[in-house]
């Protein structure tokens, strides 16, 4: 556990001692400046963008939770920090958004299923972190905002990972409005998947983790992948003459865990990937709030 750069990183375990797996772990990513909105600055970014690669790069990570403590999600960027970049030379305040825009993409690309819980505001470049996830609960009276272009600028990092997930009018009325929008809304738009009460989150984490937990992580990482391809190609259909996808489909039904998986399922028994959680199971910390 780490307490510093307010960014708190955890890992829980998933498996009560003496299962077979239990070095698996979900990790929590815990936005911790709550005296600031939990708005980003240079350490925050950095210090996600160490902790977004340790998380990818360990194999026994099955899922990625991301919280903000206190009462809002992220106020998106810090203003005074914004206001010092401004004041930098071009080709500093260029590396700053590079390394911003890295920060974004880490998150977007990490191979394992990851899900946002938002309370208050989820403001500017939070909507970003929101858009990277790939499910996002939202409390009945949260608020988002791209107020970007009422402060002088355009979203630019982040309305590529926006398109890819909210509906294009509702992006478009959003930006150039900047106005605030509801759960209902951001649910509607597909920025967030569902609305639900804090205190029933550990309850929809559970279910959630039910079902990734269920999942191959490698299966899980390939998805994710042709899914990203998929949304920068545009859906276009295929040209199945070239026999990339066919044969990325033959290998991954050849393999010993497609193998297993398939015995498993005549069998009537979990694979060995599989993790079901204990009935008291809850993830620490969700409801700092």
């Amino acid at each position: 556990m780490k307490k510093e750069h307010g960014i708190n990183l955890y890992y829980q375990k998933l498996s009560p001692e003496g299962e077979a797996r239990r070095e698996d772990v979900v990790a929590h990513l815990e936005l911790c400046r709550p005296e600031a909105a939990n708005s980003l600055n240079h350490d925050i970014v950095s210090q996600m963008t160490v902790d977004l690669a340790a998380i990818a790069a360990n194999p026994m990570v099955r899922a990625l939770v991301v919280t903000g403590r206190g009462k809002n999600f992220c106020a998106g960027g810090d203003l005074n920090w914004m206001r010092r970049l401004g004041t930098l030379p071009f080709e500093e305040n260029v590396k700053e958004a590079q390394n911003l825009g890295q920060c974004f993409r880490q998150l977007h690309e990490l191979p394992v299923p990851t899900i946002a819980f938002v309370q208050g505001a989820a403001f500017a470049g939070a909507t970003g972190l929101i858009a990277c996830c790939d499910a996002a609960v939202g409390e009945k009276t949260s608020r988002f905002c791209l107020s970007e272009a009422r402060l002088g600028f355009a979203a630019a990092i982040i309305l590529p990972f926006l398109s890819g997930k909210v509906a294009q009018g509702a992006l478009r009325d959003w930006v150039l409005t900047g106005k605030e929008v509801n759960a209902e809304e951001a649910l509607n738009a597909g920025l967030i998947t569902q609305v639900a009460s804090p205190k029933i989150w550990q309850s929809v984490l559970k279910t959630w983790l039910s079902g990734v937990l269920k999942g191959e992580p490698k299966a899980l990482a390939d998805f994710k992948c042709s899914h990203r391809e998929g949304v920068l190609a545009g859906w276009q259909a295929p040209d199945f003459s070239d026999a990339a996808l066919a044969e990325k489909l033959a290998r991954g039904r050849a393999s010993q865990t497609a193998q297993e998986g398939i015995l498993a399922f005549f069998d009537k028994k979990p694979p060995s990937w599989a993790i079901s959680l204990s009935a008291d199971w809850q993830l620490e910390g969700l409801t700092n709030i």
